[in-house]
C-alpha cells in the first residue's frame, strides 16, 4: 500500500453449482508472529459479518447450471488500521453452511502520518548547527542601529503533503506569525526555498544579548501531523564595539596531594570557547583583556579555600591584564581558545592536612580598549 491509500481494493471471482446463494466473507489481522500466520481463521470468517459481497449474492439457476463464474469487490477502509503487515483471509459460503477454500492475501500498510518535514535557516548565515549552548556559535548582525531595526532571513524547507504551514516566533515576540508561501511556489517532495524580509528587531535594538528565532513547518493529512524545526541565534552588535565571550566550565581535573606538596595543572577541559568580538576598523588600538579569579571553595564547604596561583605564560596573573590582542585584520571574530588552553596553568599546594572535595572558583572576564 501507499500512504496515501485510504482503502484496500479487495476483488475477486466466486462460482457455485449446487446453490443459488453465496456470501464472500473475509477478516482482516494483523500478523506480528509466526503463530498469527499459521491461526486458522475458519471459525472467525464464519463468524463475522465482514462481506466482500454484503451479504449473500444471488445466481440464477441457469448460471448455477454451468457454474459461472461471478465477480465481487470491496474496498476495505484502512482508517482504523495501524502501519504493518496484515492477512487478509477470504472464504466463500452458502446458506447450507458449505465452504470453499481459504484464500489469502498479505497487505502492508504504511505508516500514513505525514513524514517529518524539514525546515532550515541559510541566510544571513548557514545555521545548519543549530545552536544547543548560546555562545558557542551564532551569528552577529552588525547594523547600523540609527538607521537599521529589521534584517532578512532565507533558507530552505521540504514537505511530502502540500498541506502545510511554516510559523515563527522569537524569544521576544512569542506569538507565533506565518511565513507565507506562494501557493505557485507550494511543491511536494522536493526542497523548496522560503523567504522572511524585514524582521523587525526594534525591541532588542539595544540590548546586546544573544536572541533567536525559532521556525516550524507542520505537514497534515487525515491521519495526523509531523513537525520540523530550526533555530536561529543571532547578537546585535554596534559599529566600532567589542565583545568577548568566554568559556562556561574550565575544569582542572582531580589531582591526589601529599601533606605540604604542590602540584601544577595545565591544559584543562573546556566547555566553550574564549571568543574576541571588534568591530573597529583594522587601525584600532589593542584590546586588553582583563580576568578577575575568586578563591577556589569547596562546593559542600564555604570555608574550606583550596591555596592555588592562575598562571598565563608562566606569569602569575594579576586583575590588572590577562593578554593584549592587536587587531591586524578586518575580521571581527577572534578565537582565542587555543591560546587559552595552551597557556593557562594552575598551581595547588596543600597544607599540613589533606583537604578532599570538589572546589571551584568564579572567573570575571573583561575585554577593553587600551584607551
Amino acid at each position: 500500500m501507499k500512504p496515501e491509500e485510504n482503502f484496500y481494493d479487495l476483488h475477486g471471482t466466486w462460482h457455485h453449482y449446487g446453490e443459488n446463494d453465496v456470501n464472500v466473507k473475509y477478516t482482516i489481522k494483523e500478523i506480528g508472529s509466526e503463530a498469527d500466520d499459521q491461526a486458522d481463521p475458519t471459525q472467525e470468517l464464519l463468524k463475522n459479518r465482514l462481506s466482500a459481497t454484503n451479504g449473500y449474492a444471488k445466481q440464477s439457476d441457469a448460471d448455477k447450471k454451468i457454474g459461472k463464474v461471478q465477480g465481487f469487490s470491496k474496498k476495505i477502509p484502512l482508517d482504523d488500521i495501524g502501519p504493518g503487515l496484515y492477512k487478509i483471509s477470504v472464504m466463500a459460503v452458502d446458506k447450507a453452511k458449505q465452504t470453499s477454500e481459504i484464500v489469502t492475501r498479505y497487505v502492508s500498510v504504511p505508516s500514513r502520518t505525514p513524514a517529518e518535514p524539514s525546515i532550515n535557516v541559510k541566510t544571513p548565515a548557514d545555521n545548519s548547527w543549530s545552536l544547543d549552548a548560546p555562545g558557542t556559535k551564532l551569528y552577529d548582525l552588525n547594523i547600523d542601529k540609527a538607521s537599521q531595526n529589521t534584517f532578512d532571513l532565507a533558507g530552505i524547507y521540504q514537505s511530502n503533503t502540500e498541506d502545510y504551514e511554516i510559523t515563527y516566533t522569537s524569544d521576544f515576540d512569542k506569538t507565533p506569525r506565518k511565513l507565507e508561501i506562494a501557493e505557485k511556489d507550494k511543491v511536494s517532495g522536493k526542497i523548496a526555498p522560503w523567504e522572511l524580509k524585514n524582521f523587525n528587531i526594534r525591541e532588542v535594538l539595544n540590548d546586546n544579548a544573544i536572541h533567536h528565532i525559532d521556525f516550524k513547518i507542520v505537514n497534515r493529512n487525515q491521519h495526523g501531523e509531523a513537525e520540523g524545526h530550526d533555530r536561529f541565534y543571532f547578537r546585535i552588535n554596534q559599529a566600532n564595539s567589542i565583545g568577548i565571550d568566554a568559556p562556561n566550565i574550565i575544569d582542572f581535573g582531580m589531582k591526589n596531594l601529599a601533606p605540604k606538596s604542590e602540584v601544577e595543572v595545565s591544559s584543562p577541559k573546556m566547555t566553550g570557547n574564549l571568543f574576541i568580538y571588534d568591530y573597529r576598523d583594522k587601525q584600532a588600538q589593542p584590546i586588553k583583556v582583563n580576568l578577575k579569579v575568586e578563591n577556589f571553595i569547596e562546593k559542600t564547604d564555604s570555608n574550606k579555600i583550596l591555596n592555588t596561583q592562575l598562571f598565563w605564560n608562566k606569569e602569575k596573573i594579576t586583575p590588572d591584564s590577562l593578554y593584549t590582542f592587536d587587531k591586524d585584520t578586518d575580521d571581527f571574530k577572534f578565537d582565542l581558545t587555543n591560546e587559552l588552553q595552551n597557556n593557562l596553568k594552575l598551581k595547588i599546594k596543600s597544607d599540613e592536612k589533606v583537604k578532599t572535595g570538589k572546589y571551584q572558583s568564579h572567573w570575571t572576564w573583561e575585554a577593553r580598549d587600551t584607551i
